[in-house]
Protein backbone atom coordinates (compact mmCIF):
# COMPACT_ATOMS: atom_id res chain seq x y z
CA UNK A 1 0.00 0.00 0.00
CA UNK A 2 2.93 2.49 0.36
CA UNK A 3 4.20 1.48 -2.81
CA UNK A 4 0.52 2.45 -4.50
CA UNK A 5 0.53 5.87 -2.59
CA UNK A 6 4.08 6.67 -3.58
CA UNK A 7 3.74 5.59 -7.32
CA UNK A 8 0.24 6.33 -8.11
CA UNK A 9 -2.54 9.77 -7.48
CA UNK A 10 -5.01 10.00 -5.03
CA UNK A 11 -7.19 10.20 -8.16
CA UNK A 12 -7.11 6.57 -8.30
CA UNK A 13 -9.08 5.89 -5.43
CA UNK A 14 -10.13 2.20 -4.30
CA UNK A 15 -13.08 0.93 -2.48
CA UNK A 16 -10.85 -1.92 -0.42
CA UNK A 17 -7.51 -1.97 0.41
CA UNK A 18 -6.70 -5.19 -1.07
CA UNK A 19 -4.25 -6.39 -3.85
CA UNK A 20 -5.26 -8.86 -5.85
CA UNK A 21 -2.85 -11.39 -7.30
CA UNK A 22 -5.36 -14.03 -9.13
CA UNK A 23 -8.63 -14.40 -9.63
CA UNK A 24 -11.00 -17.81 -11.00
CA UNK A 25 -14.45 -17.40 -12.01
CA UNK A 26 -16.45 -14.93 -9.34
CA UNK A 27 -13.48 -15.77 -6.50
CA UNK A 28 -10.80 -13.07 -6.37
CA UNK A 29 -7.78 -14.25 -4.17
CA UNK A 30 -5.25 -11.60 -2.78
CA UNK A 31 -1.66 -11.29 -1.49
CA UNK A 32 -2.09 -12.65 1.57
CA UNK A 33 -3.89 -15.55 0.16
CA UNK A 34 -7.40 -13.62 1.40
CA UNK A 35 -10.61 -15.42 -0.93
CA UNK A 36 -13.26 -12.94 -1.52
CA UNK A 37 -16.57 -13.16 -4.11
CA UNK A 38 -16.24 -10.67 -6.73
CA UNK A 39 -19.32 -8.61 -6.63
CA UNK A 40 -17.87 -5.86 -8.50
CA UNK A 41 -17.12 -7.97 -11.43
CA UNK A 42 -15.07 -4.80 -12.70
CA UNK A 43 -17.80 -2.74 -12.23
CA UNK A 44 -20.14 -4.73 -14.57
CA UNK A 45 -18.19 -5.43 -17.39
CA UNK A 46 -16.75 -9.27 -16.06
CA UNK A 47 -20.38 -10.84 -17.25
CA UNK A 48 -18.32 -14.65 -17.63
CA UNK A 49 -16.12 -14.45 -14.42
CA UNK A 50 -12.20 -14.35 -14.09
CA UNK A 51 -9.85 -16.71 -16.77
CA UNK A 52 -13.31 -18.38 -18.49
CA UNK A 53 -11.46 -20.53 -21.23
CA UNK A 54 -12.91 -19.37 -23.95
CA UNK A 55 -12.03 -15.88 -23.06
CA UNK A 56 -8.73 -16.85 -22.13
CA UNK A 57 -8.30 -18.75 -25.48
CA UNK A 58 -9.70 -16.24 -27.86
CA UNK A 59 -7.04 -13.25 -26.13
CA UNK A 60 -4.06 -15.89 -27.23
CA UNK A 61 -5.06 -17.13 -30.41
CA UNK A 62 -5.42 -12.75 -30.96
CA UNK A 63 -2.57 -11.97 -29.53
CA UNK A 64 -0.31 -14.50 -31.53
CA UNK A 65 -1.73 -12.71 -34.80
CA UNK A 66 -1.83 -9.21 -33.92
CA UNK A 67 -2.14 -6.68 -30.60
CA UNK A 68 -3.02 -3.39 -32.00
CA UNK A 69 -3.16 -1.11 -35.36
CA UNK A 70 -5.75 1.60 -34.67
CA UNK A 71 -8.85 0.85 -36.61
CA UNK A 72 -8.65 4.00 -38.30
CA UNK A 73 -5.20 3.48 -39.75
CA UNK A 74 -6.14 -0.33 -40.23
CA UNK A 75 -8.72 -2.20 -40.41
CA UNK A 76 -9.59 -5.73 -39.16
CA UNK A 77 -12.49 -7.90 -39.68
CA UNK A 78 -12.93 -9.00 -36.13
CA UNK A 79 -14.18 -5.18 -35.39
CA UNK A 80 -16.61 -5.78 -37.62
CA UNK A 81 -17.84 -9.14 -36.11
CA UNK A 82 -18.39 -7.59 -33.03
CA UNK A 83 -20.48 -4.91 -34.23
CA UNK A 84 -22.75 -6.92 -36.07
CA UNK A 85 -23.24 -9.27 -32.78
CA UNK A 86 -24.00 -5.79 -31.00
CA UNK A 87 -26.19 -4.74 -33.76
CA UNK A 88 -28.08 -8.16 -33.46
CA UNK A 89 -28.76 -8.32 -30.01
CA UNK A 90 -29.49 -4.14 -29.83
CA UNK A 91 -32.90 -4.06 -28.92
CA UNK A 92 -35.66 -2.15 -31.70
CA UNK A 93 -36.39 -2.28 -34.83
CA UNK A 94 -34.10 0.44 -36.42
CA UNK A 95 -30.68 0.10 -38.07
CA UNK A 96 -27.66 -0.46 -35.59
CA UNK A 97 -24.35 0.97 -35.93
CA UNK A 98 -21.46 0.09 -33.52
CA UNK A 99 -18.46 2.17 -32.96
CA UNK A 100 -15.67 0.86 -29.96
CA UNK A 101 -13.94 3.19 -28.17
CA UNK A 102 -11.89 2.77 -25.49
CA UNK A 103 -14.10 3.86 -21.73
CA UNK A 104 -18.01 4.97 -21.03
CA UNK A 105 -16.57 8.58 -20.18
CA UNK A 106 -15.32 8.89 -24.43
CA UNK A 107 -18.63 7.30 -25.73
CA UNK A 108 -20.59 9.54 -23.81
CA UNK A 109 -18.49 12.23 -25.24
CA UNK A 110 -19.13 10.95 -28.79
CA UNK A 111 -22.81 10.29 -28.13
CA UNK A 112 -23.55 14.11 -27.04
CA UNK A 113 -21.21 14.78 -30.18
CA UNK A 114 -23.51 12.84 -32.38
CA UNK A 115 -26.47 14.69 -30.65
CA UNK A 116 -25.26 18.05 -31.08
CA UNK A 117 -24.16 17.53 -34.80
CA UNK A 118 -27.36 15.75 -36.07
CA UNK A 119 -29.95 17.88 -34.17
CA UNK A 120 -27.99 21.46 -34.70
CA UNK A 121 -28.61 21.97 -31.21
CA UNK A 122 -26.60 22.28 -27.86
CA UNK A 123 -28.81 21.62 -25.17
CA UNK A 124 -28.25 18.21 -23.72
CA UNK A 125 -30.30 16.84 -20.26
CA UNK A 126 -29.16 14.49 -17.97
CA UNK A 127 -30.90 13.21 -14.60
CA UNK A 128 -29.76 14.26 -11.12
CA UNK A 129 -28.27 11.29 -9.13
CA UNK A 130 -26.74 9.65 -12.10
CA UNK A 131 -23.04 9.14 -13.35
CA UNK A 132 -21.40 9.60 -16.83
CA UNK A 133 -17.97 9.52 -16.52
CA UNK A 134 -14.75 11.36 -14.94
CA UNK A 135 -14.44 13.76 -17.87
CA UNK A 136 -15.12 17.31 -17.67
CA UNK A 137 -18.02 16.88 -19.91
CA UNK A 138 -18.79 13.72 -18.03
CA UNK A 139 -18.50 15.03 -14.61
CA UNK A 140 -21.44 17.89 -15.73
CA UNK A 141 -23.65 15.40 -17.04
CA UNK A 142 -23.03 13.27 -13.60
CA UNK A 143 -26.23 14.23 -11.65
CA UNK A 144 -23.72 14.59 -8.27
CA UNK A 145 -21.82 17.31 -7.00
CA UNK A 146 -19.85 15.27 -3.92
CA UNK A 147 -17.51 13.83 -4.30
CA UNK A 148 -16.90 14.13 -8.37
CA UNK A 149 -17.38 17.83 -9.48
CA UNK A 150 -16.26 19.57 -6.12
CA UNK A 151 -13.26 21.89 -6.97
CA UNK A 152 -12.81 21.25 -10.68
CA UNK A 153 -15.17 23.63 -12.30
CA UNK A 154 -16.16 25.63 -14.14
CA UNK A 155 -18.06 22.51 -15.67
CA UNK A 156 -18.97 22.06 -19.45
CA UNK A 157 -22.06 24.58 -20.98
CA UNK A 158 -25.40 24.08 -21.68
CA UNK A 159 -25.82 20.89 -19.14
CA UNK A 160 -29.23 20.79 -17.46
CA UNK A 161 -30.51 18.34 -14.92
CA UNK A 162 -34.12 16.98 -14.16
CA UNK A 163 -35.14 15.35 -10.73
CA UNK A 164 -34.40 11.52 -11.37
CA UNK A 165 -37.05 9.54 -12.34
CA UNK A 166 -35.14 6.59 -10.73
CA UNK A 167 -35.34 7.07 -6.65
CA UNK A 168 -39.10 7.98 -5.02
CA UNK A 169 -39.33 10.98 -2.90
CA UNK A 170 -36.88 13.19 -4.96
CA UNK A 171 -38.55 16.83 -5.74
CA UNK A 172 -41.49 16.50 -8.38
CA UNK A 173 -41.30 13.25 -8.46
CA UNK A 174 -42.36 12.44 -5.14
CA UNK A 175 -45.21 9.89 -4.70
CA UNK A 176 -46.55 10.26 -8.20
CA UNK A 177 -48.08 7.29 -10.20
CA UNK A 178 -46.85 5.63 -13.22
CA UNK A 179 -49.98 6.67 -15.27
CA UNK A 180 -48.65 10.49 -14.39
CA UNK A 181 -45.90 9.70 -16.41
CA UNK A 182 -46.65 11.84 -20.05
CA UNK A 183 -45.15 13.55 -22.33
CA UNK A 184 -46.95 16.95 -20.82
CA UNK A 185 -45.70 16.02 -17.20
CA UNK A 186 -42.14 15.69 -19.13
CA UNK A 187 -42.69 19.57 -20.41
CA UNK A 188 -43.71 21.22 -17.41
CA UNK A 189 -40.56 19.72 -15.58
CA UNK A 190 -38.49 21.72 -18.50
CA UNK A 191 -40.35 25.00 -18.35
CA UNK A 192 -38.01 26.20 -15.70
CA UNK A 193 -34.71 24.69 -16.98
CA UNK A 194 -34.55 25.11 -20.33
CA UNK A 195 -36.35 25.57 -23.68
CA UNK A 196 -37.45 22.55 -25.28
CA UNK A 197 -36.40 24.18 -28.68
CA UNK A 198 -32.73 23.93 -27.45
CA UNK A 199 -32.50 20.33 -26.03
CA UNK A 200 -30.18 18.01 -28.94
CA UNK A 201 -30.81 15.50 -26.57
CA UNK A 202 -31.92 13.72 -23.38
CA UNK A 203 -28.90 11.70 -21.46
CA UNK A 204 -30.23 8.67 -19.04
CA UNK A 205 -29.58 5.75 -17.00
CA UNK A 206 -32.03 2.67 -17.91
CA UNK A 207 -30.75 1.26 -14.50
CA UNK A 208 -29.37 4.12 -11.97
CA UNK A 209 -25.55 3.20 -11.26
CA UNK A 210 -24.33 4.50 -8.55
CA UNK A 211 -27.42 5.89 -7.52
CA UNK A 212 -28.67 2.99 -6.24
CA UNK A 213 -28.76 0.18 -8.76
CA UNK A 214 -32.55 1.59 -9.30
CA UNK A 215 -34.52 0.44 -12.55
CA UNK A 216 -36.13 3.68 -14.46
CA UNK A 217 -40.07 3.92 -14.22
CA UNK A 218 -41.11 2.09 -17.56
CA UNK A 219 -44.03 4.27 -18.37
CA UNK A 220 -41.29 7.56 -17.34
CA UNK A 221 -39.07 6.19 -20.37
CA UNK A 222 -42.15 6.00 -22.14
CA UNK A 223 -42.94 9.47 -21.52
CA UNK A 224 -39.65 10.73 -22.38
CA UNK A 225 -39.39 9.17 -25.65
CA UNK A 226 -42.77 10.26 -27.03
CA UNK A 227 -41.50 13.63 -26.06
CA UNK A 228 -38.22 13.26 -27.53
CA UNK A 229 -39.65 11.75 -31.01
CA UNK A 230 -42.25 15.06 -31.06
CA UNK A 231 -39.60 17.70 -30.70
CA UNK A 232 -36.98 15.93 -32.63
CA UNK A 233 -34.40 15.32 -29.67
CA UNK A 234 -32.37 12.31 -29.06
CA UNK A 235 -32.52 9.78 -26.55
CA UNK A 236 -28.99 8.75 -25.23
CA UNK A 237 -28.93 5.65 -23.22
CA UNK A 238 -26.12 5.17 -20.85
CA UNK A 239 -26.44 1.46 -19.99
CA UNK A 240 -23.29 -0.98 -19.22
Amino acid sequence: MERKRAAVPHGAITNIPVFIKKADNFLLTDVDDNVFIDFGAGIGVINVGHANDKVVEAISEQAHKFTHTCFHMAMYESYVQVAEKLNKYTPGDSQKKTYLINSGAEAIENAVKIARRYTGKSAIVAFEHAFHGRTLLGLTLTGKVSPYREGFGPMAPEIYHLPSPHRPNIHTLSHRKPSEYTADFIAEQLKTVVPVSDIAAFIIEPVLGEGGVLPIDTSYLQALVTFAHDHNILLIADEI
